[in-house]
């Protein structure tokens, strides 16, 4: 999968920002590629290879995964701080999906898939 940009809502939170930029740093680091942010808030800006990062209650492209159980629902089933991260094909684009519980838990998603 080929990242082209990251989805962030205009209202995430600090942590969820923070999971953002610490992507967006290591992409920079490692492959020397500056992936640019959209707004999830802006559903026609589906781009194929988007990262999703957020909470399905702050990224309306995450809450319209969860809705049809494309992927399962953070909120509901993972502790606090817990995290997903799932890769899926939606309307023929390849997306990846960081959530979590809270955004503590986006953030620790995010480092897992660092590492």
């Amino acid at each position: 999968m080929i990242l082209n940009s990251i989805s962030v809502s205009d209202s995430a939170s600090e942590l969820e920002m923070l999971a953002v930029r610490t992507l967006q740093d290591y992409c920079r680091q490692i492959i020397g590629a500056e992936i640019p942010l959209i707004s999830s808030h802006d559903l026609e800006t589906d781009v194929d290879g988007a990262v999703l990062i957020g909470l399905p209650s702050t990224n309306p492209q995450i809450d319209a995964l969860v809705r049809p159980r494309k992927i399962r629902n953070p909120e509901r089933i993972l502790k606090p701080e817990g995290f997903i991260i799932e890769t899926l094909i939606d309307g023929g684009l390849s997306k990846l999906v960081i959530t979590g519980r809270d955004p503590k838990g986006v953030l620790n998603g995010v480092y897992h898939l660092l590492r």
